[in-house]
């Protein structure tokens, strides 16, 4: 079985970078849905955005999408992966 893991990097007003990653699933053939929530994972984080206002400084843009990918021990494949879409959500 092959996995998937998706991580973002945001980049906010300040300058500030921080990295946030979405949960590892299995890789699909054709489309798949990845979701990351732009939450911090640790509670070191939480306390330094806590102390900065709470969040990230307006307007936040996207610095980078890395995709990390598993394969089972000595296999080899060849592919390519497309983001066809990127979407955020105020929930």
């Amino acid at each position: 079985m092959f996995w998937i893991q998706p991580t973002v990097t945001i980049r906010d007003a300040s300058g500030l970078f921080q990295k946030f990653r979405g949960e590892r699933m299995p890789l699909v053939f054709g489309s798949q849905v990845l979701n990351v929530p732009l939450l911090p994972e640790q509670a070191a984080w939480r306390a330094a955005l806590q102390e900065l206002s709470g969040g990230l400084d307006a307007p936040a843009e996207l610095a980078g999408i890395d995709l990390g990918l598993e394969a089972p021990f000595g296999s080899e494949s060849t592919g390519r992966i497309l983001i066809n879409e990127i979407a955020t959500s105020g929930v």
